[in-house]
């Protein structure tokens, strides 16, 4: 069973009931709001500024209802929409809507024409029949059809609403079936994956008493056992929460409740973040194998030259040990990285373009990418462009042809370029050149006098270091050869500082 595409939830829908207030069509252009690039129409269309003109003419192309208020800018074209109506689908490119009155299936969009060249259909939701002037979702495989007036509006019909109950197999409980809602609180959380639910979301909540249980439509759609490409060889259980550990009552304490809960270090094997009271994936085969939902929707499609298998991208990796297989920097905190689940294999996005390869204009051998070199006999190592400390673990490139003693940190062979962005090596050198120093500056207990000349020689070398930058500036001779003997003269009382300094510190 294949795993559903991720689809995001539409949190963006405007609320239905607030007073649609239209202005007038000529506004200047700076008072536009951002365009709208809406497939329905060919040109992009503009959100009308709030004002005092009532419009009740003007019918949205989407719902066929008035007081449209996002409008096409270009003149002679008469097109409209109502902002919740132009929002339906927009997080997912209007490839498909996850809509609650049909869970079972992505609902997919109609324009310009119906299913199936037909001249009319009947709404799925209120049993009307429409012939033109409305957008329409549908359902190939169940036949399902909704027109947009009822996709936003379904709360309005109570008595329709009620005949929409669907159970979940993970909460059977007698009496708590989902049906279709629309939140208006964004603290609200799904149940299965744990993100928020946004406001004006098109969700499912359990109609249970006090039930506070919420899911969007992709997650109440998982089913229960699937294949999943980030553990392909077995397949896969839902679960409401993550397994609790087997507990032989002769060995085991009874009352240690970590014995019978959640393990604090249980993790999920993509991400490796902790995993919470959650939906997960589990593996009976291999028990210590769990997925939580939000890796349950991410796909391995990466090929990359260095690893047999596809990678999947994560946009945070949570493991503090595992590093980088070019650079060897560190995973956690350091931008999205590329994964292979089962080999543990993991590079930086950023590091991905890095050349196996590379020429340097002052060395006449092209120098080899590799992950670590620590063969120095005398336990330093060291660049031998730069000529400044490196760390043995870390990646670098070699000179194959002159031998392994001849290496180079990346910043010093490649092109600016792939300097950008603070990569995760520059910043992790930084980082260990940082800690470095401060081990290896000693810390020194100075004297209020000692402390005060060593103020005041600071601030007298900033002066003379401005006095050098307007120099350049200056537009006659005689001007700079009275700056050079002003200089010459605070240059001496910086050397009777240094004087000083040196009695009081002997």
């Amino acid at each position: 069973m294949a795993v559903q595409p991720f689809g995001l939830v539409d949190n963006i829908v405007t609320r239905l009931d607030c007073s649609w207030i239209e202005s007038d069509r000529r506004l200047s252009v700076d008072r536009r709001e951002q365009d709208i690039n809406h497939p329905s129409h060919h040109h992009p269309l503009c959100k009308w500024d709030r004002g005092n003109i009532n419009r009740p003419d003007i019918i949205c192309r989407g719902c066929n209802r008035d007081l449209a208020d996002v409008y096409c800018p270009e003149e002679g074209c008469e097109y409209f929409l109502h902002t919740f109506c132009a929002d339906l689908g927009r997080l997912n490119n209007y490839s498909h809507v996850d809509h609650p009155l049909h869970p079972q299936h992505p609902l997919t969009f109609h324009f310009d024409s119906f299913p199936n060249d037909q001249t009319e259909f009947v709404c799925s939701f209120c049993k009307e029949a429409k012939t033109s002037g409305c957008f329409l979702l549908h359902c190939a495989h169940c036949d399902f059809y909704l027109d947009f007036y009822c996709a936003l509006n379904f709360e309005s019909k109570k008595t329709l609403l009620s005949q929409y109950q669907f159970p979940h197999f993970l909460h059977p409980h007698q009496g708590h079936t989902y049906s279709p809602y629309r939140s208006l609180d964004c603290k609200k959380k799904c149940r299965a994956c744990g993100l928020s639910i946004g406001y004006n979301a098109l969700v499912l909540k359990c109609s249970g008493f006090r039930c506070m249980y919420y899911l969007h439509v992709h997650c109440f759609r998982l089913p229960k056992e699937m294949k999943h490409p980030l553990h392909p060889q077995h397949t896969l259980t839902l679960l409401e929460g993550p397994p609790r550990p087997k507990v032989d009552p002769k060995v085991d304490d009874p009352f240690d409740l970590f014995a019978f809960n959640l393990s604090p270090g249980l993790c999920c094997n993509a991400c490796q973040n902790n995993l919470k009271n959650l939906f997960v994936l589990h593996c009976n085969q291999c028990p210590e194998f769990i997925l939580d939902i939000s890796c349950a929707y991410i796909n391995p499609n990466f090929k990359c030259d260095r690893h047999n298998h596809l990678l999947a991208c994560f946009d945070t990796y949570w493991d503090l040990d595992d590093r980088c297989a070019v650079c060897n920097a560190r995973c956690r905190n350091n931008g999205k990285v590329y994964r292979c689940v089962d080999c543990n294999f993991n590079v930086h996005k950023a590091c991905l373009s890095l050349p196996l390869k590379v020429d340097y204009e002052d060395h006449v051998h092209p120098f080899t990418l590799v992950t670590s070199l620590n063969e120095d006999k005398d336990g330093k190592y060291y660049c031998d462009l730069c000529e400044e400390r490196r760390e043995p673990n870390h990646g670098l490139y070699c000179c194959v042809e002159c031998g392994p003693s001849f290496v180079a940190h990346f910043e010093c062979v490649l092109a600016p370029s792939y300097r950008e962005g603070n990569p995760p090596w520059m910043i992790s050198r930084r980082f260990l050149k940082t800690l470095k120093y401060k081990a290896e500056t000693p810390t020194i207990a100075f004297t209020d006098d000692e402390s005060l000349l060593f103020l005041k020689l600071n601030m007298k070398i900033k002066e003379m270091e401005q006095m050098l930058k307007q120099l350049p500036r200056e537009g006659y001779r005689e001007n700079v050869t009275e700056k050079l003997d002003e200089l010459e003269k605070r240059n001496a009382e910086v050397e009777g500082m240094i004087r000083q300094l040196r009695e009081l510190m002997n």
